[in-house]
């Protein structure tokens, strides 16, 4: 029986949507003749780039022609250039290799309709709830899921003839941070607080809710939210969260599958 010699490309592997990915992975691997080996960083937390520098340095470390193929989880590297160094090694040593939420050419790919999902959450707060204010926390802009689920909240906003402004857009990283960064630039900077704020996932949104509860104001009742992930903290949070429940444990389960096929 043959074994098989996979490579797994992650970050922040301390996070539930990581974690639940791995574990799908983890479980086909060892029911199936699977070795895994897992390359994975903490940057882009400390916000220093000679930290980053360090963490990153790993996925220099393999040699990409020794493995039979690769899983990429590389919408967890907040880092487009490193991204791409990955990308161009794999390429570069003709490996297989399956990405997980991130479409990338010549690859294959496993995910969700992400635009589906999100046209579901904002078309909800606009026909049950009856809201037409609303502020977007997205991730990285140049992050492929970050970027559909906003042209869909977008969308939506459109055929509803509701006005949206990007000045009601905050950027972040999908990070805890960025939830109540966000929260600041709100408060700073609206002269009149939406009614609902849709956020890209669940980490930012429970941030988000924390910073504006500690400034005195209620949620649901002042200013409702959603997130995105259905995370275990999301699931056991109070105020309950709106959410999307992804099938992450099947999503690795499943690329595993595809690599090896």
């Amino acid at each position: 029986m043959r074994y098989y010699n996979v490579a797994i490309i992650v970050t922040g592997i301390d996070e539930e949507y990581q974690h639940a990915v791995l574990s799908g992975i983890q479980q086909f691997a060892a029911e199936n003749h699977v070795n895994l080996s897992i390359f994975t960083a903490f940057g882009g937390v400390l916000e220093n780039q000679n930290h980053d520098r360090g963490e990153f340095n790993i996925f220099s470390l393999p040699d990409y022609s020794k493995f039979d193929g690769f899983i990429l989880l590389t919408n967890t590297i907040a880092n487009s250039s490193v991204t791409n160094f990955i990308i161009d090694k794999i390429k570069s040593s003709d490996i297989p290799a399956v990405s997980i939420d991130y479409d990338i050419p010549g690859f294959m790919h496993v995910g969700i309709d992400n635009k589906f999902a999100m046209r579901l959450i904002a078309q909800h707060f606009v026909s049950f709830h009856g809201f037409n204010r609303f502020f977007y926390i997205s991730g990285p802009k140049d992050n492929p899921e970050s970027s559909a689920r906003l042209e869909a909240f977008l969308k939506v906003m459109a055929d509803n003839n509701i006005p949206f402004s990007d000045d009601n857009i905050f950027y972040g990283d999908f990070r805890d941070q960025s939830g109540r960064d966000a929260v600041k630039y709100l408060l700073s900077s609206q002269k009149i607080l939406p009614q609902a704020v849709i956020c890209a996932n669940d980490v930012m949104a429970i941030s988000a809710i924390s910073s504006f509860e500690a400034a005195g104001y209620n949620v649901p009742h002042d200013i409702a939210f959603s997130g995105f992930d259905n995370t275990y903290e999301a699931r056991n949070y109070s105020p309950e969260l709106t959410s999307v429940q992804r099938p992450l444990k099947k999503s690795g389960a499943i690329a595993c599958q595809k690599l090896i096929d």
